[in-house]
């Protein structure tokens, strides 16, 4: 990237955010701190108002607006592909507001953009793996969301173990993630006094509370790991064929993930489980890129379910 469009991308990274730190501006563009200090002064002198805080970093002065910004085919490309995400894995405000921002860039686009973008729109699909779309209660997602950023206690009604009847429960939101094909909602439980995730298309109701959330110690990697200590675990060594079939074990898994040996054509990987039935089934749609080398409870586990599998298929014949 020349210095000129840096500079630019800088002013606009300086938009994103109430304070950039030079350090985030440095690792954005692979540049020294001396050059991210170079570059501020370069945007001073062309009369943009930019204060510092000391130790903190850098801001536009509240009431400077830039005229709209432009956006690059790639830039286009990848909008479109998350909208097509949220249209399949979305409750409906979502996606409406969602679509509502894509109106307003797609109408200061470039004619050839335009076509661009209507060409990948007719092109770009996203499904889902179980051939159905999750069906959240509506709102859900953005309430999630505005609770997290304004530190609200939210209370939703969600069904109880064993599908019981939805219950009542209060929760600190922390985190929102996407996994498995599924949205959840990490945050504390008030009703059970821990760390919890929710599936967030089994959330049949939420509403935003006026009391804030306490502080909570620890990054949410440190949390994570803390719910994972409520369960009972066990140890599984896998050995994967390297690419695909490793690349998606590692990241299917990376929540128990221990440690990794590389063995050439193959990776060694030690991760925690808390049920051998779930991840035999999980490790069966592999086939034959991966191996179990321990435990044997999980191989036998697993010869279990492929007996029933090809049980099953014997009698269609």
């Amino acid at each position: 990237m020349n210095r000129i469009n840096r500079v630019t991308s800088i002013l606009i990274q300086l938009q994103s955010k109430k304070i950039i730190p030079a350090k985030e501006i440095a690792q954005r563009f692979n540049i020294s701190l001396r050059t991210v200090y170079r570059d501020i002064r370069t945007l001073e002198e062309a009369g943009i108002p930019i204060g510092s805080e000391a130790g903190k970093g850098y801001f536009l002065v509240e009431g400077f607006l830039l005229p709209p910004v432009m956006f690059t085919a790639a830039e286009v490309g990848a909008l479109i592909t998350a909208g097509k995400f949220l249209n399949c894995h979305g409750d409906e405000s979502f996606i409406k507001d969602f679509d509502s921002a894509m109106y307003k860039i797609k109408s200061i686009l470039k004619h050839g953009e335009k076509n661009y973008a209507q060409e990948l729109e007719n092109s770009i699909n996203v499904y889902s793996t179980s051939g159905q779309k999750n069906t959240l209660a509506d709102n859900v997602i953005a309430a999630i969301q505005t609770a997290i950023c304004n530190k609200r206690v939210i209370s939703i009604q969600y069904p109880a173990s064993g599908g019981q009847e939805p219950e009542s429960r209060m929760i600190e939101p922390i985190s929102l993630g996407f996994y498995e094909q599924n949205w959840y909602l990490i945050g504390f439980c008030r009703l059970r006094n821990e760390y919890r995730n929710f599936r967030v298309d089994r959330i049949k109701s939420i509403c935003i509370e006026e009391e804030l959330c306490q502080s909570h110690d620890g990054s949410l990697e440190q949390i994570l790991k803390q719910m994972l200590s409520y369960k009972k675990l066990y140890n599984v060594i896998l050995r994967a064929e390297k690419g695909e079939t490793y690349n998606s074990i590692k990241n299917r898994y990376s929540l128990g993930f221990l440690e990794e040996t590389d063995l050439g054509s193959k990776m060694e990987i030690e991760f925690q489980t808390d049920s051998f039935e779930i991840l035999s089934k999980q490790l069966i749609e592999y086939g034959s890129g991966i191996e179990i080398v321990q435990p044997d409870e999980l191989k036998c586990i697993t010869r279990k379910h492929l007996a029933q599998i090809t049980n099953h298929c014997l009698n269609l014949i």
